[in-house]
């Protein structure tokens, strides 16, 4: 990946000792040239750029040179236009001065078109550095997006887009994708923002890089999904592509239709190319909303894993949520999620169901987090479903018109979804009205619920802290289960704790 910085604001550049290193990390060519002089025709008006306003630019563009170090101005002015996609290639570096915007007028008509792409997409570009690209896309359709490339050795810095369908579907390793913004985009599915198809396989990632993909600092609105890792597409190309290794840090947005994240694909995303993985994904500090769902992860399918996963330090507004599954939502239904871990994550706002997890879910954890209560109430703010090894410690979590904290029930049709080795310890959980419970057990194996701290809504009389339930027609029950030093001092109910004998389950040293 390039290290080459040029100033993006200055007419005149004084540069004499920057150096380029081109083809870092299984780049091409590995030389470190110093930088032209300008004078030398190195600003792309010479090479037929025009900035007026007016002139087709798709052919001067796509004519830029191999190789060369690029600086886009923009002295007629300062729009460029295009009305053909721009195709980038190989060894293309390019730094664009401030204020030089490019106009494309590329669009599908609703079929889906992109602004800039590649010729040939079955095989990775590689060693492209820009900095500085300004798009706007006032003739965008639902579906037109400013970029499709699959990149190797990638650098994309203080970009810009104020008008699209969707901003980019990414492909491609060792790449870095910061300091951006995307405003004006079309609010509907199929708009995404930055949506990283994967980096398998994968080339060297380098020096003093954190991961392997590093998206940072963007500041996106969108229709679809905002940030989108492990997302494959359905069509002839990109198909079961893995995604090993990639950061989303520092980063804020807002979905007009989809989720703020987005960690693997639905079923019906998918079709017949469920055969990928996603391993060692990370989103920190991540903050924004999105609308029905502000995370979704997914598994679609055996050969579908998802691992190693982890959220943190991320504060996420769930007040587009108004559905009865979370406004974070796990979801490994025929598939297979683990090791999954939320940390120092806050949902915020939340309207209905805070957080949600089902299918073959193993490893999940919530520690140090706040979920506050639904402001809609009626439904139970998390649940955990067919769950095994979760935890959710020293976090704070509101009720409002529900139970705070369901294990395993049965769906509305009466599926039974049990979960085992479930751990609920120092946690904080508050708003418990009437008839409701602070933690309620259904069918849950090997439950530790300690050290816990549960109190009433204003006003309850008749709440619950623990429930445990016993077996029958809706199954077994709440078995082998120690809820121990709990303070249930705040619950005002005559039956603090409902429990389930004889199921080899234990309650002791809790405060009533």
């Amino acid at each position: 990946m390039s290290s080459m910085r040029l100033n993006r604001t200055v007419s005149t550049l004084l540069i004499t000792s920057v150096v380029l290193i081109s083809g870092c990390g299984g780049g091409s060519s590995g030389t470190v040239p110093v930088v032209p002089n300008p004078s030398a025709g190195n600003y792309w008006s010479t090479m037929g750029v025009v900035a007026d306003g007016v002139t087709d630019n798709t052919a001067a563009l796509n004519a830029l040179p191999a190789n060369v170090n690029i600086v886009g101005d923009c002295p007629a002015g300062g729009t460029i236009v295009i009305k053909e996609p721009w195709f980038w290639h190989s060894n293309l570096n390019i730094s664009i001065q401030s204020g030089c915007r490019i106009v494309s007028y590329v669009t599908g008509g609703g079929s889906g078109s992109y602004a800039i792409t590649q010729a040939d997409l079955t095989n990775p570009l590689t060693d492209i550095y820009v900095d500085g690209l300004q798009v706007s896309s006032y003739y965008a359709d639902n579906g037109d997006k400013i970029m499709r490339l699959w990149a190797n050795n990638f650098s994309l810095l203080h970009w810009t887009v104020t008008a699209s369908g969707g901003v980019m579907v990414i492909r491609g390793s060792n790449q870095e994708i910061a300091y951006g913004t995307a405003t004006g985009t079309f609010p509907a599915v199929g708009n995404p923002g930055i949506r990283h198809v994967g980096n398998e396989p994968k080339v060297p990632t380098s020096a003093g890089q954190p991961a392997n993909v590093y998206i940072h600092d963007n500041n996106i609105q969108s229709g679809d999904g905002v940030y989108q890792a492990c997302q494959p597409l359905a069509s002839r190309v990109w198909t079961d592509v893995s995604s090993d290794d990639i950061l989303y840090q520092n980063n804020v947005g807002s979905s007009a239709q989809s989720a703020l994240i987005l960690i693997g694909e639905r079923p019906q995303d998918v079709g017949p190319y469920s055969n990928w993985t996603c391993s060692n994904i990370v989103f920190d500090n991540v903050s924004g909303s999105g609308k029905n769902k502000s995370v979704f992860v997914s598994s679609v399918g055996p050969s579908n894993p998802v691992s190693n996963i982890k959220l943190e330090n991320s504060v996420i507004d769930a007040s587009g949520n108004n559905r009865s599954f979370g406004a974070v939502e796990i979801t490994a239904v025929g598939g297979n999620i683990s090791t999954l871990s939320f940390e120092n994550f806050a949902i915020k706002n939340v309207a209905d169901m805070a957080l949600t997890t089902v299918g073959n879910v193993t490893g999940f954890s919530f520690d140090h987090g706040e979920i506050d209560p639904p402001s809609m109430g009626g439904y139970a703010t998390v649940v955990i479903s067919d769950t095994s090894q979760a935890s959710i410690t020293n976090s704070t979590i509101g009720a409002n018109g529900g139970d705070a904290l369901q294990i395993g029930p049965n769906d509305n049709t009466g599926t039974e979804h049990p979960a085992s080795e479930v751990t609920v310890t120092g946690n904080i959980v508050n708003g418990i009205g009437n008839d409701f419970a602070a933690v309620r057990m259904f069918n849950l194996n090997r439950g530790y619920i300690d050290a816990n701290t549960m109190n009433s809504a204003v006003g309850a009389t008749s709440s619950t802290g623990l429930f445990f339930s016993t077996s029958g027609p809706e199954g077994p029950g709440t078995t082998n289960t120690t809820a121990t030093g709990n303070n249930l001092s705040g619950i005002n109910g005559a039956t603090k704790i409902v429990f389930a004998p004889n199921q080899g389950n234990t309650v002791s040293n809790n405060i009533e």
